[in-house]
């Protein structure tokens, strides 16, 4: 029986739940283990236990490298291998040269923003595209979330989005259309001709 407490029964009857109470050196989470037969009062003891050690989090360092590793692993199983070798190469190209080194608590959404205006919008001298750059900062905005919900980050940081760029769309005028309605017609057993004449009206 799984809960938003991470309680769980196990074999013995005994209700199982697992508290975080802070970080071990290494950046991981380090858990308190508590054990009750009754389920409502293992949750009080949770909650006690939560508001005490409340105050540990936001006291630990935890660099993006750590954080892009952690999120990926919790993908591997959950989503397909063609979307995670995107995931590999966005954060080895893009994401951990631009904040791999930095850490989660010092960084705001005024930081975060100007760093993806100066160096993450070109790559090399060529520019990316509005839609390549929005699907990066997709992925990293699931990733901040992700921080947020595991305690990783202990804050809001708002990550502000390309516009979209809008293109006219050129048509054939009337009297273009009509001239090659009539040069499809008289090819119109041609496989490539009797295509693009069902496409003009599909």
């Amino acid at each position: 029986m799984a809960t938003k407490h991470n309680i769980y029964l196990r074999k013995d009857g005994r209700y199982e739940g697992r508290v975080p109470i802070g970080r071990k050196r290494d950046g991981h989470i380090k858990y308190k283990y508590l054990y009750n037969k009754d389920y409502n009062s293992l949750v009080k003891q949770m909650d006690t236990i939560k508001k005490d050690n409340s105050t540990l989090f936001p006291q630990t360092k935890t660099q993006f490298n750590y954080l892009f590793d952690i999120w990926y692993q919790s993908k591997i199983g959950n989503v397909r291998e063609s979307t995670l070798s995107i995931y590999r190469s966005y954060l080895k190209v893009h994401l951990r040269p631009l904040l791999g080194k930095k850490y989660t608590e010092t960084m705001t959404s005024e930081k975060i923003n100007l760093l993806i205006h100066n160096e993450f919008f070109f790559n090399g001298n060529t520019p990316l595209s509005v839609k390549t750059r929005t699907d990066i900062l997709r992925i990293l905005n699931n990733i901040l979330k992700f921080g947020r919900d595991n305690g990783y980050v202990n804050h809001s940081i708002k990550i502000n989005f390309p516009k979209q760029e809008y293109k006219a769309i050129n048509v054939f005028r009337e009297k273009e259309q009509f001239a090659l309605e009539k040069i499809l017609s008289a090819n119109i057993h041609d496989r490539a001709a009797l295509g693009i004449y069902l496409c003009l009206y599909t």
